[in-house]
């Protein structure tokens, strides 16, 4: 997203010149710039020059741009939400399948120990007689 946004700020700077023109620095970074490479730091790497279309189709081709960042943008963050929204019930539904297997691993000790103390009960009630 950033390089697109990028881009359409060097396009947007191009389109309001005539031409630009590309050098190269000491660290053979390129930079662009309304001058020629005249400085000593910077060798000429060529010229760019700007789009033969008018201020209004340019106008209108950036309008499609943005419209085409906002949709990627859009879709972009329902797809998060999506995600996110099924992480969660996930997380919920293994929540709830984690409840019912304690529930039922806590109903088989219970009924464990009744049985033990039925035995037990039993046990007593033999050595009472």
């Amino acid at each position: 997203m950033k390089n697109l946004l990028l881009i359409t700020m060097i396009g947007m700077t191009f389109s309001a010149q005539a031409g630009a023109f590309k050098c190269q620095d000491n660290n053979g970074r390129t930079v662009y710039q309304e001058t020629p490479c005249e400085s000593a730091s910077l060798k000429a790497v060529g010229t760019v020059k700007a789009p033969d279309i008018s201020p209004e189709e340019e106008r209108v081709r950036m309008m499609g741009v943005e419209q085409k960042y906002k949709t990627d943008f859009s879709s972009a963050m329902e797809a998060r939400k999506n995600k996110e929204k099924t992480e969660k019930e996930n997380k919920d539904a293994a929540y709830q399948r984690s409840l019912e297997e304690r529930k039922a691993a806590a109903t088989e000790r219970q009924a464990e120990a009744a049985e033990r103390d039925a035995r037990a009960s039993e046990v007593r009630n033999t050595i009472k007689r």
